[in-house]
């Protein structure tokens, strides 16, 4: 086999493998519940704010986030203003 044989044969893989992770994150995207249609929002132990998805980019450089029901967070911390 080839030197370019086994390029394209790496590159086909490669290829599916994107194609994979892509559609796993859209489908979460689109799975993550928005709070306003549910009960569950996204906090830091720190933070001061609740966000609708854990995918919100200003949650992309926490490392701890966790779940919780909307009407907890609401008694002590302000919905974002990126995700809402």
């Amino acid at each position: 086999m080839s030197c370019l044989n086994k390029i394209m044969i790496f590159m086909k893989h490669a290829f599916q493998i994107l194609t994979i992770l892509v559609a796993m994150f859209t489908l979460q995207s689109f799975t993550t519940q928005p709070a306003s249609g549910g009960t569950t929002v996204y906090v830091t132990p720190d933070g001061n704010v609740y966000h609708s998805t854990k995918t919100c980019r200003s949650l992309s450089r926490s490392t701890s986030i966790k779940a919780i029901p909307l009407s907890q967070a609401k008694k002590t911390r302000r919905a974002c203003k990126i995700c809402y």
